[in-house]
């Protein structure tokens, strides 16, 4: 069975001493810079990972294109 699926990650880092609570570091390295930092230095250094897993196509809404299409047709008389 083939299945349509789609992920998006987003991360981010930073280094409790050098930030505060800010991120430093995003995209797909921030977790091992947040490490190397904490190797390096010894700081406290934090990582949030967002993981969102989506199955299946969008379906579209043909009432909401209809909708659209009222709203441009009245906004152009």
């Amino acid at each position: 069975m083939t299945r349509v699926k789609s992920t998006d990650r987003t991360i981010a880092a930073g280094c409790s001493v050098c930030h505060g609570q800010a991120a430093h570091w995003t995209g797909p390295n921030a977790q091992g810079l947040a490490a190397q930092h904490h190797d390096r230095t010894g700081h406290r250094t934090w990582c949030n990972i967002a993981l969102s897993i989506t199955y299946g196509h969008e379906l579209v809404d043909h009432r909401q294109i209809d909708i659209e299409d009222a709203i441009r047709d009245a906004a152009h008389g």
